[in-house]
């Protein structure tokens, strides 16, 4: 998905993602992890990577591909105002894309 996304927009997946979705709904505490400066403190996991006892921060542990498979980082508020927008608003997508989104 990064590269057609990156291919028609001539940008960064993050760019596209903060132009077309994160600035349009005032999402202001949300970036695309790894890709962008982190906003504010952030809560992460923990694990003993390397099996040495000692528990190892996963912030900046990136286990894909790096081609779309990283997350959004976001506060509940955030949130609250995506999932408004999607459900409530209806701004987000075209209908014929929300129908084809909850098709199971």
């Amino acid at each position: 998905m990064e590269l057609i996304v990156e291919n028609i927009t001539r940008g960064t997946l993050a760019q596209a993602i903060r132009s077309q979705i994160l600035k349009p709904l005032g999402l202001k505490h949300t970036f695309t992890e790894l890709r962008e400066p982190t906003i504010g403190e952030v809560a992460t996991g923990y694990g003993d990577r390397n099996k040495d006892g000692k528990l190892d921060s996963y912030a900046k542990v990136n286990d894909g591909n790096g081609l779309g498979d990283g997350g959004l980082v976001s506060t509940a508020e955030d949130l609250a105002k995506f999932a408004k927008a999607l459900f409530a608003k209806k701004t987000l997508l075209s209908s014929k894309m929300m129908k084809e989104m909850l098709k199971f």
